[in-house]
């Protein structure tokens, strides 16, 4: 009949499970729910493949090559789909991990984890790609490698393959001006290279000028 545990201040406090366990953020950092116990100044969690959600408050999600930090728990062995629940719930992605779009708004695809309930992400110069299956719509403003598509804040955004869907369209909240790359569906815009890209609008109305396509 244990309701809590508070492990202390002490850097390498874990929980270990001896079967598949599910386990759900409170939205505080380093602060878990699993078998019924809340979890404090817990440092690393192993669920043995248990699944992972978030809470109703603002969560963060970190890749890392060890697991998924999740507010400052790193958890292992863990189910690959999360659901990172209510409130505003951020991503950060790592080196050499690419990203893809679903076909429902707030969801998110990785080799490692697959999100849904997400609202910002920052992909650390990385890729993203749409589906072939959906027409996406990629909103950009001069903000560079910035992004919104699905309703998702993407940031840090190196490159974007929209996918073979023949309605996929930049718009812009600003004149936002657009470069060439030689290559048919393609177009430079915002730091970000877009592929597969169907219409691309660069202003908006009423805007002090319309971008500029060189």
């Amino acid at each position: 009949s244990v309701a809590s545990i508070n492990a202390g201040t002490s850097t390498g406090d874990a929980i270990t499970t001896t079967e598949a366990v599910d386990a759900t953020l409170t939205g505080a950092n380093d602060a878990v729910d699993a078998s019924g116990i809340n979890f404090t100044n817990v440092n690393t969690a192993d669920l043995t493949g248990g699944a992972l959600s978030g809470s109703d408050n603002a969560d963060t999600f970190v890749l890392d090559a060890a697991g998924l930090k999740a507010n400052e728990i790193l958890f292992t062995a863990i189910n690959s789909l999360v659901n990172a629940e209510g409130g505003l719930d951020d991503v950060t992605g790592m080196a050499g991990i690419d990203w893809t779009l679903t076909a429902n708004a707030g969801e998110l695809s990785s080799t490692p984890y697959q999100f849904t309930g997400i609202e910002t992400a920052d992909l650390v110069s990385q890729t993203l790609s749409g589906t072939d299956a959906n027409n996406e719509t990629f909103s950009i403003s001069t903000t560079a490698n910035a992004v919104n598509v699905n309703d998702i804040d993407f940031t840090s955004v190196a490159s974007i393959d929209a996918g073979t869907s023949t309605g996929d369209a930049i718009t812009t909240t600003e004149a936002v001006d657009a470069t060439l790359t030689g290559a048919n569906n393609t177009v430079d815009a915002s730091g970000i290279n877009f592929t597969n890209i169907n219409t691309c609008l660069l202003y908006t109305s009423p805007s002090p000028r319309d971008g500029l396509l060189s």
